[in-house]
């Protein structure tokens, strides 16, 4: 499970969401703030539930892709719900340490 972002823009019905996923709900809270504040257009914003796999994180005002502690490309995967490389095929949920 993850937390995303949705965006309801000026003159639209519908909120819609990128595919940032972050592993808390402040995370994304934070996130949303953000965005809103960079954005012309934005009328409301939301955070909400994902199924989708933790891809991003949100800290001190920065946005970075989770990336592979083993080969350092995107953890874009996942397997049971955790993020996992498409390269390695490796857990790269922060904290995992594989011995």
């Amino acid at each position: 499970m993850s937390y995303k972002v949705e965006v309801l823009a000026v003159g639209e019905k519908n909120y819609t969401s990128n595919g940032l996923r972050f592993a808390t709900d402040e995370e994304a809270q934070k996130y949303g703030a953000d965005l809103s504040w960079r954005w012309f257009a934005v009328k409301d914003w939301r955070v909400v539930e994902s199924p989708d796999p933790v891809n991003y994180t949100f800290k001190d005002g920065k946005l970075e892709q989770i990336k592979c502690t083993f080969c350092d490309n995107p953890s874009t995967g996942s397997t049971l719900g955790v993020p996992t490389c498409d390269y390695c095929s490796r857990q790269v949920a922060r904290g995992f340490e594989e011995s």
